[in-house]
């Protein structure tokens, strides 16, 4: 048999009921809304501190790792390039800045999340000079995006600077 309610207690599960409804729906507007909205909107590509009229640094967003361009009126160094995912925007950042050849390219250290979004960048944008971290043999990376980094190079047409230690 089925159950009877009484009509208070319809009217208190209906006035229930709608409350939960209005409560999901200000959830949706004033949380998940402006999540989405925040979300969707572009990131800024760098962001960039003018030290006087003829010095320039950018701190490019390339996600996980680093990326950073130094540009005077007349030289440009980017230092380091992020990872293989962040080529893209590291290329699109620097012709942004009427950048097609630099002076430099220095890479830290041999980490993928350092060097690897240099790869594509080296495809696209003359470099003068490599600089690469001296380092020991047995701490050369073995991944194939080390290899594919020293084959950019040469294809580029780059000079090689090994930096090792300051000499004390």
């Amino acid at each position: 048999m089925a159950k009877k309610y009484s009509k208070t207690k319809y009217k208190q599960k209906l006035t229930i009921g709608k409350l939960l409804l209005m409560a999901l729906i200000c959830l949706i507007i004033y949380v998940v809304i402006p999540l989405i909205e925040d979300f969707n909107k572009p990131k800024p590509e760098a962001t960039t501190y003018n030290y006087s009229n003829d010095l320039m640094v950018s701190i490019i967003d390339v996600g996980q790792g680093s990326s950073t361009l130094v540009k005077t009126s007349d030289k440009a160094y980017l230092i380091d390039a992020g990872e293989k995912s962040a080529t893209g925007s590291v290329i699109s950042y620097l012709k942004s800045q009427g950048i097609t050849r630099l002076d430099g390219f220095i890479i830290t250290h041999l980490h993928t999340d350092h060097y690897a979004g240099g790869i594509g960048m080296l495809k696209e944008i003359d470099v003068d000079n490599v600089y690469l971290p001296e380092t020991p043999k047995k701490l050369i990376p073995s991944a194939k995006s080390y290899t594919e980094l020293l084959d950019a190079i040469s294809k580029n047409g780059s000079n090689v600077i090994m930096i090792n230690e300051v000499t004390k």
